[in-house]
């Protein structure tokens, strides 16, 4: 399950709070390697013997799983050694994940290429309201039908998503014009990893706050 360069989520258990991003460096028979976890630029203060809880995102799910801190090296490029996991719970697949969001976002109809023809509009800017893994609905300014595709650019508030995506279902909705459910066709999977990123890191925060 744990390949070298997925990037992993770790959080020490009994603190629900913070998790730590970091990679995998290695994976060896009964443990895996990971460079020094950080968290808003601040290393983890994960010692050998630590009991950890690990979060992978791989295709379309996020999979759960506990783990021990075995080892912590300095040098150069301080890292991890971690017992290696024998079991992982599959949490929820991704299109099934959506989250309430109003998220600056820009989305432009594709159209096909003609080089003697006139430059395609610019992007209209909108915004989103809600996101998953596997589209976003958001607000048009003019009625597109069924199975149009359009380029979407999505403002995280880390980072930008580019994806191509397909009209599944429009309605009228004023005072905005029409309210768009996309489904993505095109979309790197790292973006899609910091879609999701961002979704449980919010959903998070808002169990914080008492708003979920």
């Amino acid at each position: 399950m744990l390949r070298v360069n997925a990037q992993v989520e770790l959080q020490l258990l009994g603190d629900e709070q913070t998790r730590y991003r970091t990679r995998v460096e290695e994976v060896a028979e009964d443990r895996f390697r990971v460079s020094l976890p950080t968290a808003h630029g601040k290393p983890a203060d994960m010692v050998p013997g630590d009991a950890v809880r690990g979060y992978l995102l791989k295709g379309h799910a996020m999979y759960v799983f506990d783990t021990r801190v075995l080892q912590r090296t300095g040098g150069l490029i301080p890292t991890l050694d971690l017992a290696l996991p024998t079991h992982y719970e599959r949490v929820q697949r991704r299109d099934w994940v959506r989250l309430d969001a109003r998220l600056p976002a820009r989305y432009a109809r594709v159209e096909p290429v003609e080089l003697d023809g006139p430059q395609p509009p610019p992007p209209r800017k909108t915004r989103t309201v809600d996101i998953s893994g596997g589209g976003v609905a958001l607000y048009l300014a003019e009625p597109l039908d069924p199975g149009t595709l359009v380029d979407v650019f999505i403002d995280l508030p880390d980072t930008q998503v580019v994806a191509t995506a397909e009209v599944v279902r429009i309605i009228r909705s004023e005072p905005e014009g029409y309210l768009a459910g996309l489904r993505f066709v095109d979309i790197r999977e790292r973006d899609r990893t910091a879609i999701m990123r961002y979704i449980f890191q919010e959903q998070r925060e808002r169990r914080r706050k008492g708003l979920l």
